[in-house]
């Protein structure tokens, strides 16, 4: 008994003691208690992290790079290559060994040139979709451990060029989707995200890449039609290889008796595909529209006997090489400067001396078609890429055609070259100058335009009636009037506060520029990404990754399939059974699939 007195003792003195502290801390005023609960909640500012994790990553694939980074940027934090020091291995130490430089001469027969610098090539035939597979997975590890791209999961803007094979997309989704984790790609086109980097809705969009020229026409930010051609980086690669291994046979004096290289083969024997293209990127460059004329026109006053002469003259002359001490090194012109170059992939290296005015060939030779006669009759995969822009014009509806031929955009790789955006401009304006919009060309057609503009001139202008009006009254007033204008006819009055208003957004509203042929810059496709992920716009093509890993590409639906009453985004009886609110029940892939 004594025990549980002790006992009850204590608890009641330790509760009195409790009650007196807290009486002691209480303020005198009533008061709300503090919540035992975070600060962090749905209603207030989330944390700094939030929007690093709400952020989508923007990649583009294309056939030599490869760009990634995160929306709301102004530049792609990271572009790679695929080439064979790209997808070199840890502990591979062949650049070191003796006999490197010449081991690209030992490739396995039936290999292109430049096939070990490429991730795919449009023509599918013989290309392994493992290999290009392999070579995705690879390029984005590395983006992700070089170049700080966070591996959490996050959306992913995949930016793809119009038209895209589907074994190709299948392989790429399928890498993306396995290896990463990816919860939603959105698909885009490239060409519509130029439009948009360039700040507009509508444009003619040329991209000069490396396998194919693409020109597509957008308006509305819709995509009316696609031309290709095979012109591109690729033929213009091969084509200042073959120039590079031309003036490298000269200098050997073992092969004077051959003038053109035609065989692959040997051309990809001579010159080795990296110092190609470092000798593209640094020194190849493009005539402007002026001085295509002024050579047109000397070459006209010419005589064939002149031009006889000095091409025997020429046949005569001995090539002499650099530093030939049998005879004299040519004189230079002070208008095209030589430029003086080691070439160190050929048997043996050698010092190449070329006038400036050669490295202009082979943009002329591919893109322009220049040793082409002006009537010649291209198939469709060899037109020059001025006649394939002016020929999608001409297949653009009339409004369509007025707004693009003012926006013409020419982006892609073999468009940085000096000149080449101007020199298609300019060809493009000669093109509409010349021939006008008249899809049929002719002598027929232009007889009868000469016919047209000769009836045009002869006729006569055409005299006017001017009714005038008779009184039999003195002051020329009649009782009433000889006829009522209808009231839809009149001109309605003039409101002060509209025309206030007008007056003061007059210096706001820019007239529309259109019916003449300009050029646009744009900031390019990825730009473009990187500002639709800033501003959360959903595509049209958007797959999940469960999904596509249950069906692949054979679970989208096309256009027509998609029930639109599933669709909807509410908490109502209109929600099917088994999908929740924000889900959608049906993918599709838009202009890819």
């Amino acid at each position: 008994m004594a025990a549980s007195t002790q006992s009850h003792r204590n608890a009641s003195s330790l509760r009195t003691a409790s009650l007196q502290a807290h009486a002691s801390t209480a303020p005198d005023s009533p008061h709300t208690p503090k919540r035992a609960v975070s600060t962090t909640s749905a209603f207030s500012s989330p944390a700094p992290g939030t929007r690093d994790i709400d952020e989508s990553m923007v990649f583009e694939f294309g056939s030599r790079r490869f760009r990634a980074g995160f929306s709301n940027e102004s530049a792609p934090r990271c572009s790679s290559g695929y080439g064979p020091e790209e997808q070199r291995r840890a502990g591979d130490y062949r650049r070191w060994v003796d006999g490197y430089e010449n081991s690209w001469r030992k490739r396995k027969g039936g290999k292109d040139w430049s096939e070990a610098y490429e991730l795919w090539r449009m023509d599918l035939r013989g290309v392994d979709l493992g290999l290009v597979g392999d070579k995705i997975e690879r390029v984005v590890r590395d983006a992700y451990q070089k170049y700080l791209l966070h591996a959490m999961p996050r959306k992913l803007i995949l930016i793809l060029p119009p038209a895209f094979p589907r074994p190709l997309l299948s392989t790429l989704l399928t890498s993306l989707f396995a290896n990463f984790q990816l919860p939603l790609i959105t698909l885009l086109s490239s060409p519509v995200l130029s439009t948009i980097a360039a700040g507009l809705r509508s444009a003619l969009v040329v991209d000069i890449g490396w396998h194919e020229t693409i020109i597509t026409g957008i308006f509305e930010l819709r995509e009316l039609l696609h031309c290709r051609t095979d012109r591109a980086g690729r033929m213009l690669s091969r084509e200042m290889g073959k120039l590079l291994a031309r003036e490298s046979m000269k200098s050997q004096e073992w092969h004077e008796a051959k003038d053109t290289i035609a065989d692959d083969d040997e051309l990809s024997d001579e010159v080795s595909f990296e110092e190609t293209e470092e000798v593209l990127a640094r020194l190849a460059w493009c005539r402007s529209y002026s001085q295509v004329l002024r050579l047109r026109s000397i070459s006209r006053q010419e005589s064939p006997e002149e031009t006889f002469a000095d091409a025997s003259e020429q046949l005569e002359t001995p090539s002499v090489a650099e530093g030939d001490s049998e005879g004299a090194p040519p004189t230079p012109d002070p208008n095209d400067p030589a430029i003086i170059f080691p070439l160190q992939s050929t048997t043996p290296p050698m010092t190449v001396r070329l006038p400036m005015s050669r490295f202009a060939e082979p943009c002329e030779t591919v893109l322009f078609a220049a040793d082409a006669a002006a009537d010649e009759n291209w198939d469709d995969n060899e037109v020059p890429v001025h006649h394939l822009a002016y020929d999608a014009l001409l297949s653009l509806p009339r409004d369509a055609r007025g707004i693009c031929m003012s926006r013409i955009i020419i982006t892609g790789g073999a468009s940085n070259i000096p000149g080449v955006k101007n020199r298609v401009i300019d060809e493009v304006a000669a093109l509409f100058a010349e021939r006008g919009w008249e899809k049929v060309r002719g002598k027929a057609v232009e007889r009868r335009r000469t016919k047209l503009e000769e009836i045009n001139r002869n006729l006569k202008p055409s005299r006017r009636v001017e009714i005038q009006k008779t009184s039999e009254y003195p002051h020329g007033d009649t009782p009433f009037p000889l006829h009522t204008p209808s009231p839809g006819l009149e001109d309605p009055e003039l409101d002060p506060i509209d025309e206030k208003l007008r007056l003061e957004n007059a210096h706001a509203v820019r007239p529309i520029v259109h019916g003449i042929v300009r050029g646009v810059e744009t900031l390019g496709p990825w730009a473009g990404g990187a500002l639709i992920g800033g501003l959360k716009i959903k595509g049209i093509a958007q797959i999940e990754q469960d999904k596509f890993l249950q069906q692949g590409l054979a679970g989208a639906s096309k256009e027509g399939e998609i029930n639109v009453a599933t669709q909807r985004f509410s908490m109502g009886p209109g929600v099917p059974r088994g999908v929740s609110a924000g889900e959608r029940s049906s993918w599709t892939l838009g202009v890819f699939g």
